[in-house]
């Protein structure tokens, strides 16, 4: 992402949390960490943290969540792909492809996200 988008996304994290004073010296900090990472990941990763946060995380919990997210957004693209041609996928969560298709899982194992495949089984569960 670019250094204004990283700034945008900063503004929207003290959006989410509204009581944090967040310090120039801090955003600035964050903005330069952040440029790293697409945008879409980490407005996925601000919403999804903002929807069940009472605080502001951390750089680092910050960064994880978008790595999540991103995991996430790069096995949805690799699993659209293993599809026939011709299915839509623009109608489903990853869970819910899963479900539909538990062949996938063992190809999602296979890329290193045992512990999302397990998260969405748990779910199942409970």
């Amino acid at each position: 992402m670019k250094h204004s988008e990283a700034a945008r996304l900063v503004a929207v994290l003290s959006a989410y949390w509204p009581g944090t004073d967040i310090r120039e010296e801090t955003a600035q900090l964050w903005e330069r960490e952040l440029v790293g990472f697409e945008i879409e990941d980490g407005m996925d990763a601000a919403r999804q943290l903002g929807r069940s946060g009472r605080f502001m995380p951390s750089l680092g919990e910050f960064s994880d969540a978008i790595i999540e997210c991103r995991n996430e957004r790069l096995v949805r693209e690799r699993a659209a792909r293993a599809l026939p041609p011709g299915q839509d996928t623009s109608c489903c969560t990853f869970g819910e492809f899963l479900r539909d298709r538990p062949d996938m899982r063992v190809r999602v194992k296979r890329l290193g996200l045992e512990a999302m495949v397990s998260r969405i089984e748990s779910e199942d569960r409970g």
